[in-house]
């Protein structure tokens, strides 16, 4: 990536999320803020993006030393702020953001963060390939919903799926508010929403399941032909 001094790379970012998250427009602006005839590249200025959007920093952060060994109440928290900012990160980007080996973070992951975590993805069938799994079952041992989980996730119920009856239908209706007219805004439009769902939002999710199981078992298991609630 081209070097630019910590005040263009600024610049760089607060243009491109004024201005519609244009590339263009803050290459146009840069021009005229710096006086010069040459902005930085798309590829440049996506990068610049992408790194704000992952860490809060327009610059690499370089921690001192070698990444930490450690499994403290303190990395505990750091781990949690930094899958709740980034959740689709890796496990070898986010170790080397938190300074913290593979080894650990993969046991804080799996003993601290997801120990009292329940995973359920929706049933498309990508989703319980062999290689798939591996990973869900090395992050939620014994707590996964789906088919070939550890509890059997309810074929062709969308019903009594919370991401089907739910989430898809709320996220893209926010998601696409504005039209994103890029894959990068639509990225952005994502991560913003899902951060924006509140706990209140989701126990009144929850609580609708609980009713719509009822409703499930009152009805043996049929159709529940007349299930339309309110969310």
């Amino acid at each position: 990536m081209e070097e630019y001094p910590g005040n263009h790379r600024a610049f760089c970012i607060r243009a491109y999320y004024r201005n519609g998250d244009s590339i263009v427009s803050a290459q146009r602006l840069y021009r005229a803020e710096f006086h010069v005839r040459n902005a930085p590249k798309d590829d440049t200025i996506r990068k610049l993006i992408r790194m704000f959007e992952n860490t809060g920093s327009s610059v690499k952060i370089h921690h001192p030393g070698r990444p930490r060994s450690v499994r403290t109440q303190q990395a505990i928290e750091e781990v949690r702020v930094s899958v709740r900012q980034n959740p689709s990160q890796s496990v070898r980007k986010r170790g080397q953001g938190l300074s913290i080996k593979k080894s650990s973070l993969y046991t804080i992951l799996k003993k601290d963060f997801n120990a009292e975590t329940w995973f359920q993805p929706d049933g498309a069938t990508c989703h319980t390939s062999n290689q798939s799994l591996a990973v869900v079952n090395q992050l939620f041992p014994e707590k996964v919903i789906s088919r070939r989980g550890t509890i059997n996730w309810p074929p062709r119920s969308p019903d009594l799926t919370p991401l089907d009856y739910f989430m898809w239908g709320y996220i893209e209706q926010k998601v696409y508010e504005n039209k994103p007219p890029t894959l990068l805004q639509l990225k952005h439009n994502i991560r913003t929403e899902m951060a924006a769902i509140s706990g209140e939002m989701c126990r009144r999710v929850v609580a609708n399941f609980r009713f719509r199981l009822e409703e499930c078992q009152q009805s043996e298991g049929q159709h529940l032909d007349n299930i339309i609630l309110a969310n």
